[in-house]
């Protein structure tokens, strides 16, 4: 069962740790004056870490095309891994997802309202708070233009590559792109660096301090919202309403009296792997030679 479970932020995981490795290589090749050595260094990390997913992979050889179907990236079902490939890189395909990598840079979606799903989002604020909106850009100019080193180019590089992962699933969704988090942390404090340190000290030190204590005045209302009734009755939809207290029930009820069959409606998403998830946490796999899923029509 266990190559059946995948995680909602796999798909970044997989896809961005190769982008970011390209990246360091590029880095090293443009800033080494010798880079051979550096170059074998980060590979011999970067495959020290994808060990344990090869031995993985080939412990449960269908991995790859769950994952591919799961997240829609090709029909693994009538297309091989190279022609998945070359249908992702037709002229469509692209299109359709070149639309898509600039959304996940559209203001609303970073500063104002955020994912649509309420399982990643309240709706009440962006991906980021609003004074990011002024720190970000100042960061990132700094980082790419003025103040270019080659860590602060990989930060960079690192922020705009972050959607490339989502791409695959066609999702505007920000837990495909969670990489972004901490690497716009660190441009929003080197935007507030350059301010500090401007030529007009007193004027842009000034606002920088205004955005830093904005942060925390914003956060308040958006962290006293995520904790209310509100956002939990409006996000029980999402989070396909209580799965775990309604199946512990059904197992609870055999364990009372030994019944002979278990109708489980199929509708509900993943349904049969939250079954198995909490069977096993309660060791009671048994049931599942009882499990029938239906329709409830």
């Amino acid at each position: 069962w266990s190559s059946d479970v995948c995680s909602s932020d796999l798909l970044g995981a997989l896809a961005g740790m190769p982008l970011m490795f390209l990246a360091v290589c590029g880095v090293l090749v443009a800033y080494e004056r010798a880079p051979l050595r550096p170059l074998l260094v980060a590979a011999a990390g970067f495959l020290l870490a994808l060990g344990p997913l090869v031995l993985w992979m080939l412990v449960h050889p269908g991995q790859f095309s769950h994952q591919v179907q799961m997240y829609n990236i090709y029909d693994s079902r009538a297309l091989g891994p190279l022609a998945g490939l070359f249908d992702l890189l037709s002229a469509p395909s692209v299109s359709k997802r070149a639309v898509l990598y600039f959304q996940f840079f559209n203001p609303s979606f970073l500063f104002l309202s955020g994912d649509d799903s309420l399982t990643n989002s309240t709706r009440k604020a962006g991906i980021f708070l609003t004074p990011m909106a002024i720190l970000l850009p100042v960061g990132l100019n700094h980082l790419l233009n003025r103040g270019r080193t080659p860590v602060g180019l990989l930060v960079a590089i690192g922020l705009l590559v972050a959607p490339l992962p989502a791409l695959l699933a066609m999702e505007l969704r920000v837990n495909r792109e969670l990489v972004m988090l901490p690497l716009a942390a660190v441009v929003g404090a080197a935007g507030v660096h350059v301010m500090m340190q401007s030529r007009w000290k007193v004027l842009w030190g000034a606002v920088a301090i205004w955005l830093l204590v904005a942060l925390p005045r914003e956060f308040a209302p958006f962290y006293t919202h995520y904790l209310s009734d509100d956002y939990r009755a409006s996000a029980t939809f999402w989070f396909d309403r209580n799965i775990r207290g309604g199946l512990e029930d059904v197992i609870a009820r055999d364990e009372a009296r030994d019944v002979s069959a278990v109708y489980i409606t199929s509708t509900t998403r993943w349904i049969d792997w939250y079954w198995k998830w909490y069977l096993a946490k309660h060791h009671r796999e048994d049931l599942l030679a009882k499990t029938n899923f239906v329709l409830p029509q």
